[in-house]
């Protein structure tokens, strides 16, 4: 790349005002480059200005002396063009003040004695963005000779469905992989969703019907349900990918690494590497080595992992103190979930009528003030949505909230203020520690 330079400076947000723009201007010319100043870069002339450069003159490699780089990236970006930014506003004059770093008089300027250190720094800004320019080369990307174009996307639930559509519409070839029998996962499930419009206060019905039936207006989406991904080989641009029905086994599926108890002999002591490789190799018998490519795979450029989630398992007795697995009425949010979906809430014990609901946020331990380990915004979230439900179903309905943090990131915070407005709903931050039977019904 033969290089042209040219520097730019701008002379708004205080930056002409603080420096003195023509002895700014004579450090690149100086060099022999050709420098223009503008009170306004980032508007539209002084945009045009650069873009005319561009055009007429053939210049590639510029200076841009203005703001901080943190902001108007999109702006400076010139396809083809080295840029550098050189920040006068905030890495200068904005953090050193005439008010405490004074200009020179006239008669100050002739003197040795002083000299202008936002001047000078400004100075060294504008020749060290030139230095840089002159060592650096635009950089060259790597084009592989089957770059393929086509996405795959893991997981047939809302997330997965969403980043297909939007691929599409990009338009991009995409292959959608679900292990199950149809589309929508958890999401087919649910009674009701958290907003996804202005002014997000209330629930929702479920969109992911209308998002499945959504799917049928691109052609270029392809849909695999009952498999499942065996193995993912390749690079970026060029992955290959073997698919497969979920539970078979194939020479194709990944090794596994071998488990701690077969790494050791009777006694403890770790085999060899020689030994550990034979067991390795016997544990994976009928499976290809990993680097391995399937002849057979199909060619992806890159792969959407939106796989879901899966209920936490809880057992044993962890969590006894709160009813779990001693009580029939204390369930797991999946489980009131589906619950909902049926219709009214109801005790599973009896199917009577369940007007007044806690929902527990924390294991209430007493050691700290922890979450569960499973929770997080989420299912902060969803406890409001449920305990929303109880209100739905019953005019007299309670439902108590104990947590330790309510996470209610960005907009979804208007959902939770809405909820604090419901009487029937009581948010108390504090521990749950016990949860027993107290005749019809249960004392917590």
């Amino acid at each position: 790349m033969d290089k042209k330079y040219g520097v730019y400076i701008c002379t708004g947000c205080g930056i002409g005002d603080a420096l003195d723009i023509k002895d700014l201007c004579g450090v690149p010319e100086e060099e022999g480059l050709p420098v223009q100043t503008h009170p306004f870069l980032c508007g539209k002339e002084g945009v045009e200005l650069i873009k005319k450069d561009i055009e007429e003159k053939g210049t590639n490699t510029l200076a841009i002396a203005a703001c901080s780089r943190r902001v108007n990236f999109d702006v400076f970006r010139f396809d083809g063009c080295i840029v550098d930014r050189a920040n006068l506003r905030e890495g200068v004059v904005w953090s050193h003040p005439r008010s405490d770093f004074p200009a020179l008089t006239e008669e100050q300027k002739d003197s040795e004695d002083h000299f202008d250190r936002v001047q000078m720094l400004a100075e060294d800004y504008v020749k060290m963005s030139m230095a840089k320019l002159e060592k650096i080369d635009l950089p060259e990307p790597s084009l592989l000779e089957s770059l393929s174009r086509k996405i795959l996307v893991i997981g047939g639930g809302i997330t997965g469905i969403c980043a297909a559509i939007d691929a599409a519409k990009a338009g991009y070839d995409v292959t959608i992989v679900e292990k199950e029998a149809k589309l929508g996962g958890h999401a087919n499930g649910w009674r009701k969703q958290l907003p996804t419009t202005d002014p997000y206060e209330d629930l929702i019905s479920p969109i992911i019907g209308e998002k499945i039936k959504e799917l049928d207006n691109y052609s270029n989406i392809t849909i695999k349900t009952e498999t499942s991904v065996a193995r993912i080989a390749g690079q970026p641009g060029e992955f290959t990918v073997t698919l497969k029905k979920p539970g078979e086994k194939i020479e194709f599926d990944v090794p596994y690494p071998l488990p701690d108890e077969m790494k050791v002999d009777e006694k403890g002591k770790e085999f060899e590497v020689e030994k550990l490789h034979e067991i390795y190799m016997e544990y994976n018998k009928g499976k290809q080595d990993v680097l391995a490519l399937d002849p057979k795979g199909e060619l992806f450029g890159a792969v959407v992992l939106a796989a879901g989630w899966r209920p936490a398992e809880i057992e044993g007795e962890e969590f006894a103190h709160l009813g779990m697995g001693q009580l029939p009425d204390v369930v797991t949010n999946t489980q009131f979930e589906e619950i909902a979906a049926k219709g009214k809430i109801a005790r599973p014990s009896d199917g009577k009528e369940a007007k007044s609901v806690v929902f527990v946020q924390s294991p209430g331990k007493g050691d700290d003030d922890s979450d569960f380990d499973f929770a997080g915004s989420v299912t902060s979230l969803v406890s409001l949505k449920q305990a929303k439900y109880v209100r739905e179903d019953f005019a007299d309905g309670k439902a108590y909230i104990f947590y330790q943090h309510m996470r209610t990131p960005g907009l979804s915070e208007n959902f939770y203020k809405s909820i604090q407005q419901d009487d029937g709903i009581f948010l108390t931050k504090g521990e749950v520690i016990n949860v027993s039977k107290n005749g019809d019904g249960m004392i917590v």
